[in-house]
Order: C-alpha cells, then sequence, then structure tokens
C-alpha cells in the first residue's frame, strides 16, 4: 500500500507538472498572437549571423538554446562524439558573439 500511495503521488505531480507547463505554452501563444512588438529588431541579426555558421555549428546552437536539449543529448542525436559537439558549440558560440557585436 505505501508503494501505491508514493506512486499515486508520483503521477499526481507529473500530471499537475504538465498541466501548468501546457497553460503556461497557452499564455505565451495567445500573447505573442496579440502583441506583434514583442519581437526585437535584433532578432534578424542573430538568423543572419547563424546562418553565416556552418550547417552543423548552427543545429548545435538552435538545438541548444532554442530547443533546450544539453551538449550530450545533442551528441547522441547527431552521432557524433560528445567532445566534437562542446568545441564545435564553442566555437560557434564565440563566432556568433563576434558577429553579434559588430553588427548595427
Amino acid at each position: 500500500m505505501w508503494l501505491y500511495g508514493i506512486a499515486r503521488r508520483v503521477l499526481g505531480t507529473s500530471r499537475r507538472g504538465r498541466v501548468r507547463r501546457q497553460a503556461l505554452m497557452d499564455r505565451l501563444r495567445d500573447q505573442a498572437l496579440t502583441d506583434g512588438t514583442h519581437v526585437p529588431a535584433r532578432d534578424d541579426d542573430v538568423h543572419r549571423a547563424l546562418g553565416a555558421l556552418a550547417p552543423l555549428d548552427a543545429e548545435i546552437i538552435r538545438l541548444h538554446h532554442w530547443d533546450g536539449f544539453s551538449l550530450a543529448e545533442i551528441a547522441r542525436h547527431l552521432g557524433r562524439p560528445a567532445g566534437t559537439i562542446r568545441s564545435r558549440y564553442s566555437r560557434a558560440r564565440a563566432t556568433l558573439r563576434l558577429a553579434l557585436d559588430d553588427a548595427p
């Protein structure tokens, strides 16, 4: 019975978290649809700088920063060694930083 109680609480916590995340996504989606001024002008610079990167480097940046994957998860997903992904990420991030600092 103790184990069933623990399982019930774990499932309840998971369900509540899923409901909260869905509510947050709905609020953000509604805000994005109603507020057209939230897009920063710098967004074009970011897309331009990402386009200048090698395709693999740009994909690593997108997966890490936009999709929230860890570098180890990206390495598994892309079928590359984790060390390679870490070094390419570091180099791509430095390149992006320079490109965005130079942007007007």
